[in-house]
């Protein structure tokens, strides 16, 4: 599936100038983090999971400005989120950045991602507003989609048949050329870790960079669950 450009860009208005002070905490790069919904899902305590039935893709978790020392955070608390912004970007975000938790609002998690995040990459030319931001983030979803990157090599979703992480990692760098970053949980469910998330890292030029500075615990395991939607049919 792909981002209707061609509507969005009609509506979407660049703005020149940004509305609010820029962050006063440094950074150098991004991290571009991207979640499976039907392992996600599996984290939301108590089961209060809900996937949109747009949703069937990858989707963005968020666009994170950072540093050696860890993600400079809530950068300019006078920049509040305003939902009006974004509603021209509404059905794209809508699809490609959901809220899976059923017990809050799609609202709650992109002011959360903008508050926290967004407001500190307002130093750059193209993220000095609010609707920059969400924009350039769903620029990339497009551009870095995972799961066509691995139906490329061949790597479907399988519930029953565990696949060998460093293929993934490999079809992946493949796409990217850089070191990206795979993130996997233990489920009682499953005999081996169930894969969850993935970053890739980007310079302030959105040019891809290696992650490897990023020191989060990582998969470690030979082998991962690749899971599948619960309304998708195995090998599709």
């Amino acid at each position: 599936m792909r981002i209707n450009f061609l509507a969005i860009t009609v509506i979407f208005v660049e703005f020149c100038i940004g509305f609010g002070a820029e962050s006063n905490k440094t950074w150098t790069y991004f991290v571009f983090a991207q979640q499976w919904p039907p392992a996600a899902c599996l984290q939301v305590p108590g089961g209060k999971c809900k996937i949109p039935d747009v949703v069937s893709d990858w989707t963005i978790h968020g666009l994170w400005p950072t540093s050696d020392k860890g993600y400079p955070s809530f950068c300019n608390k006078s920049w509040p989120f305003k939902p009006d912004l974004i509603k021209p970007l509404l059905l794209s975000l809508e699809e490609y950045w959901p809220n899976i938790y059923a017990d809050s609002s799609e609202i709650t998690f992109w002011k959360h991602e903008w508050t926290k995040h967004g407001t500190c990459a307002t130093s750059l030319k193209n993220f000095n507003s609010e609707r920059k931001y969400f924009w350039q983030s769903l620029v990339l979803q497009n551009k870095y989609n995972i799961h066509d990157f691995l139906g490329r090599a061949g790597i479907f979703p399988n519930p029953d048949k565990p696949l060998l992480l460093t293929y993934i990692e490999n079809a992946i760098y493949k796409q990217v050329n850089q070191t990206i970053k795979l993130f996997c949980k233990n489920h009682e469910q499953y005999s081996q870790p169930v894969l969850t998330s993935m970053y890739v890292c980007l310079n302030k030029k959105l040019q891809t960079i290696d992650c490897d500075k990023i020191d989060e615990p990582t998969c470690k395991k030979t082998y991962v669950y690749y899971l599948p939607f619960p309304k998708q049919v195995v090998g599709f």
